[in-house]
């Protein structure tokens, strides 16, 4: 993971995470935008080696808000899980 002190505040991992599930949501989605935002700025000004890192933390905010996504869902039924095979 890249050195968090080199993020925006809103995608700092070192931040707490809020407990309700919508809250925690929009936190991730903020973070998810903000650094694209911040991945196209630096694709702009040429600095590869931070759009990478900012890269490398977009990746890491996509994987927390899909376990998140996952914990926070209620599992499909039998019958809804059958009917999509």
């Amino acid at each position: 993971m890249t050195h968090p002190e080199n993020l925006p505040q809103a995608a700092d991992p070192r931040r707490s995470v809020p407990a309700h599930a919508g809250e925690r949501a929009d936190a991730i989605e903020a973070a998810l935008r903000v650094l694209g935002e911040e991945d196209h700025r630096l694709g702009r000004m040429g600095l590869d080696g931070a759009r990478a890192r900012c890269r490398e933390a977009r990746r890491f905010w996509g994987f927390v808000g899909a376990l998140y996504h996952l914990a926070d869902g209620e599992p499909a039924s039998r019958s809804e899980w059958e009917q999509r095979s």
